[in-house]
C-alpha cells in the first residue's frame, strides 16, 4: 500500500504513513467503493450488557488542541479497544511482522499506545477506465497527516528507528528519512508529528460541533462527506441496496461515528451521526436513513440452499438491523440538527484496518 504511495506523499505524510502501522491500525471501518460491492454490515450475535446510559461516558476530548483546525478528526484508545482477546493478538501481530514487537524499552503496541489522535479526511476519485482493475470504478484514499500518539511508558523512538522491517513499508531513501524523524524524538512517552499548517478549508468549526455528538467512545471520527457527490447517478443502478445508501451518503455534508466497548470490548454500541446537506431537512434525512435501514432488512432473506452458518449469519445481521434506534437530536447554531443512528454491534467489528 505505502509503495503505490510514496510519489504522492509529502516527508510529513511518509512519517505518518509508517507511524499508522506502527501504532497499530485504524479502529474504524473504512469502505472502498467498488462496482460490484454491497453494503456490508456488521453482525451482532448478543445484547450489550451495559446499560445504554454507561456509553460514551469516557469524558470530553479535543482532536484540535493536538493537531490544530481541521475539517476531520479521528481519535482511538487502542488499548482500551486491545482488551479483547482477538483484537490484542492482531495489534501484536502486526507489531511482530513490522519488527518491532519485542523492544528492549518494554513497550508493546497492544498494551501501552493509550490513545492515537489525529486530522483526518477521505478523497474519492473516478478511476480512468483504462486503469480499473476487477471493475473498480472508484477510488477512495485517506488523508492523515498529522497525529499525536500517547502512550503509557517511555518508548525509545532510536530504538524503534532500528528495529522496523523498512522493506516491507518503503524504499531505502524514504527509510532513512523516516528513520531519522523517529531518532530525533528521542525517548518519550508522546510522539508529536504536527506542523503549523491547519487545513485551508473554513469547515473545522462544522468538525468541532459534530465531534461531541460522538465523542466519549473507544473510536471517534468526524469527516465531511461532500466526495459523495463525485459518484454518478448511474452507479451500480441494478442494485437496490447500494442506490440507496449511496442516496443517503449523497445527502450528508458530514458524518460523525463513533465505537464504545464494554471493559472486556466483548461488547459494543455504535453512534452514528449524520448532518444534512443544506437546504435539506433533518426529517428528510431521517426518512432517508429509515427507508435505507428497510431496504436492508428487505435484502436480507434466506436462501432455501444456504447453510446452517450462513443462516445464522443472516439472523444476526437481522438481529442488529432490527436494533437500530433512529431519531434526530439538537446540536447548536453551527450544525443546528443531526441525525443519529445507535445500536449494538459485533465486538469483531472493532474494528481493524482495511488498509489495502
Amino acid at each position: 500500500m505505502l509503495s503505490s504511495l510514496k510519489s504522492k506523499l509529502s516527508r510529513w505524510q511518509h512519517y505518518s504513513a509508517v507511524t499508522l502501522l506502527i501504532g497499530g491500525s485504524l479502529s474504524v471501518a473504512v469502505w472502498t467503493v467498488h462496482a460490484d460491492d454491497t453494503i456490508r454490515i456488521a453482525s451482532r450475535s448478543t445484547q450489550p450488557a451495559t446499560p445504554p446510559a454507561d456509553w460514551f461516558a469516557r469524558g470530553a476530548s479535543h482532536p484540535w488542541d493536538e493537531v490544530g483546525n481541521h475539517e476531520g478528526y479521528f481519535q482511538v484508545l487502542l488499548s482500551t479497544i486491545a482488551q479483547k482477546a482477538e483484537t490484542r493478538t492482531v495489534l501484536d501481530g502486526i507489531a511482530e511482522g513490522l519488527g518491532i514487537g519485542d523492544l528492549d524499552c518494554g513497550v508493546r503496541m497492544s498494551r501501552d499506545l493509550e490513545s492515537w489522535v489525529s486530522n483526518f479526511g477521505l478523497n474519492l476519485k473516478e478511476v480512468p477506465e483504462k486503469d480499473r482493475r476487477d471493475d473498480h470504478r472508484y477510488a477512495l484514499s485517506l488523508n492523515a497527516d498529522k497525529l499525536v500518539l500517547q502512550f503509557s511508558r517511555d518508548v525509545d523512538w532510536g530504538e524503534v528507528a532500528e528495529k522496523v522491517n523498512w522493506r516491507t513499508l518503503v524504499g531505502p531513501d524514504h527509510a532513512a528519512i523516516i528513520g531519522g524523524l523517529l531518532k530525533e524524538q528521542g525517548t518519550s512517552k508522546t510522539l508529536r508529528l504536527v506542523s503549523a499548517k491547519n487545513s485551508v478549508g473554513s469547515e473545522h468549526s462544522m468538525a468541532k460541533s459534530l465531534w461531541p455528538v460522538v465523542d466519549g467512545g473507544a473510536t471517534t471520527l468526524v469527516f465531511p462527506l461532500a466526495g459523495a457527490s463525485k459518484i454518478s447517478s448511474d452507479y451500480n443502478s441494478d442494485n437496490a441496496l447500494m442506490v440507496t445508501w449511496f442516496g443517503v451518503a449523497c445527502n450528508c455534508r458530514y458524518v460523525g461515528i463513533g465505537v464504545d466497548c464494554d471493559n472486556d470490548a466483548t461488547t459494543c454500541q455504535l453512534r452514528l451521526a449524520l448532518v444534512p446537506n443544506q437546504g435539506q431537512s433533518t426529517q428528510e434525512l431521517l426518512k432517508q436513513v429509515e427507508a435505507a435501514i428497510a431496504t436492508t432488512l428487505a435484502s436480507l432473506q434466506e436462501d432455501s440452499a444456504s447453510s446452517e452458518v450462513e443462516r445464522q449469519k443472516i439472523a444476526s445481521w437481522r438481529s442488529f438491523i432490527e436494533d437500530l434506534r433512529v431519531s434526530t437530536l439538537r446540536v447548536d447554531a453551527t450544525i443546528e440538527e443531526v441525525v443519529v443512528t445507535e445500536g449494538p454491534v459485533d465486538a469483531n467489528c472493532l474494528l481493524l484496518p482495511t488498509l489495502q
